[in-house]
């Protein structure tokens, strides 16, 4: 089927290069000029030798190698092409890029704050994120000082430990940086690590 293609597409293009030098002729007896050798060397197929062979069988089976014939590439099946697409997509690793749009909203400190668009970058609900803030941890910030910032901040540290495994050494650094802003109100991320399983998705 392949061949058959292969000289389907050859007698096209060789008819299209025949109407073109005969526009090119026409206009040069218009002008007066002579039609060059070269152009009358190709003007005449049965003085060009080049053979047409018959491809391999093994060429035409593998989509990954290209066959040609007299300067023509066998191009596969439209639906081959696409098979190849969909087994590269799943033969190659996806990596996640959900840290980026969480480490871009870290602030300067290594905390995150409550606000919208972090909890867009954590795809989670902020009410549903307020609503299970632990009793423990507003016994520990009884005063409510700080206390959004560093639930969120617990969040984020959990969405990147538990989402973006794959990416851990991009966004090592920036955990413990906001390990040691946690640790100024004496609290640990690993204390919640398990009530963060209860909001966060991946």
């Amino acid at each position: 089927m392949a061949y058959c293609t292969a000289i389907k597409i050859w007698e096209t293009f060789h008819h299209q290069h025949e109407q073109l030098l005969e526009v090119k002729r026409r206009r040069e007896r218009e002008m007066g000029l002579k039609t060059s050798n070269i152009d009358e060397y190709l003007l005449q197929p049965k003085m060009n030798k080049t053979i047409m062979r018959k491809p391999k069988k093994k060429q035409i089976e593998n989509s990954a190698s290209v066959a040609i014939i007299t300067g023509i590439e066998i191009i596969p099946e439209k639906s081959t092409l696409e098979e190849d697409k969909l087994s590269y997509k799943k033969e190659k690793p996806k990596a996640s890029k959900d840290y980026m749009k969480i480490i871009a909203n870290q602030e300067m400190f290594g905390n995150w704050n409550w606000e919208k668009t972090v909890f867009d970058a954590l795809d989670v609900d902020e009410a549903k994120a307020h609503s299970c803030i632990p009793a423990k941890l507003k016994e520990m910030l009884s005063d409510g000082k700080d206390l959004l910032a560093v639930w969120v901040t617990i969040l984020a540290m959990a969405k990147l430990e538990m989402c973006c495994a794959d990416s851990e050494s991009s966004w090592q650094l920036l955990f413990k940086k906001a390990a040691q802003w946690l640790k100024k109100y004496c609290v640990s991320y690993q204390e919640f690590e398990t009530l963060t399983k209860k909001i966060i998705e991946c």
